[in-house]
């Protein structure tokens, strides 16, 4: 895959991919703290905090490329588990970018199949986040909505 842009200091650039295409599918692990237990007992879900940027300057939602992973030969179930990971949801690029979100390839040292959503991750696009979140990787007893 192509170099994403960096900046000076060489961090990458927020942006919208070529390699990255509209069919392809990314990938979001999920933590163990991003599930949230409703007190009214209707279950355990995946909370809003899954769908949103990281905290840093410039971060974006992290993702993986699974079109990267499947071509680097990596089995997907092993490469996304482990550690604090417990599943993982996908999404279509597509609808990513009709949000006005960029889906980029931000690799890192460790993860070469490593992604970026960036953009305004406001309320109701969170919420559009969760409705269009599928299984890829499903916890049992956890519920997407």
């Amino acid at each position: 895959m192509e170099e994403p842009p960096r900046s000076p200091d060489g961090k990458v650039i927020p942006h919208d991919h070529a390699e990255i295409l509209n069919d392809h599918v990314v990938i979001r692990r999920i933590s163990k703290e991003h599930l949230f237990s409703a007190q009214d007992g209707s279950g355990t879900r995946i909370s809003s905090m899954a769908y949103q940027a990281s905290s840093e300057p410039g971060g974006g939602m992290s993702i993986d490329l699974l079109n990267l992973i499947v071509t680097l030969g990596h089995d997907s179930a092993t490469f996304l588990l482990g550690g604090a990971y417990v599943g993982a949801v996908r999404f279509v690029v597509e609808p990513l970018r009709a949000m006005q979100f960029k889906v980029g390839y931000d690799p890192l040292v460790d993860n070469e199949c490593h992604g970026e959503v960036w953009g305004k991750f406001n309320d109701r696009k969170k919420r559009a986040l969760k409705r269009a979140a599928r299984w890829e990787i499903e916890i049992p007893d956890v519920s997407l909505t």
